[in-house]
């Protein structure tokens, strides 16, 4: 045990190597009624430049799904059941193919996104100029491609056409990968939000408002209010910790 939490200290840090040992803990002594989610939040600029030049990803198609093109759902590494709320929460998915396979996907969501794994309701502002990104999902094989910046320039293209200037995400505070990725494409931390799971009780701490949150039940979901102008021109990138 001590040697584990070296080693998840080293990669996560001692206050996140911490909750995660409790997490994975007392989540299998519970059966899953308890649980430590924490998130780092990220907001990133849609850049004025492509991320590839013109002759890179070339064989790589990006195909807008909607909710009708029930013939790509068996593709998706998610239930059906997930992808189908997805399109009625408005949700935008973003799907690439090489040579007819499919390699990965992309989810933004340009209103207020409820969160899937906690009850929380994201809300960045201002609305016009936010798009919130989830479930970035790149198949294990094209991994080292063009792939992931093959869809990250659609959907940056597509969203500047829409007057979005920013894309924000929460990244779990355990995934280094993740993480890595996404400040490899720019992106700046603006906050964490830590929720404390027993059974339907639900304790959120969080760097914005509402700050904290105690909630019962589903009709008590916090609204987590994350506003970009006044974050973008102060905060600092950082590494994971």
């Amino acid at each position: 045990m001590l040697a584990k939490f070296r080693k998840l200290t080293q990669e996560l840090g001692w206050l996140n190597g911490l909750l995660y040992l409790l997490h994975t803990s007392l989540n299998k002594l519970t059966g899953g009624r308890v649980r430590i989610i924490k998130y780092y939040l990220y907001y990133q600029p849609i850049p004025e430049t492509p991320l590839l030049p013109p002759n890179r990803g070339k064989q790589i198609e990006i195909k807008t799904i909607t909710a009708n093109d029930t013939d790509f759902f068996d593709d998706f590494p998610r239930p059906l059941t997930v992808i189908k709320r997805r399109f009625t929460e408005q949700g935008q998915c973003f799907a690439a193919y090489l040579k007819g396979n499919f390699v990965g996907y992309i989810w933004i969501s340009q209103v207020d996104y409820p969160e899937d794994e906690v009850r929380c309701l994201f809300a960045p502002r201002p609305a016009e100029q936010t798009a919130w990104d989830y479930d970035v999902y790149i198949t294990p094989t094209a991994r080292l491609g063009f792939t992931f910046p093959k869809l990250w320039q659609t959907v940056n293209e597509y969203l500047a056409q829409q007057g979005v200037k920013w894309t924000l995400c929460r990244i779990s505070a355990f995934n280094t990968g993740s993480l890595a990725s996404h400040q490899r494409l720019g992106a700046t931390r603006m906050g964490a939000a830590t929720f404390i799971c027993v059974g339907s009780w639900q304790l959120m701490l969080a760097s914005h408002a509402p700050y904290i949150h105690l909630s019962i039940t589903q009709k008590h979901t916090p609204q987590l209010l994350l506003p970009i102008k006044s974050t973008a021109s102060t905060v600092e990138p950082v590494q994971p910790s």
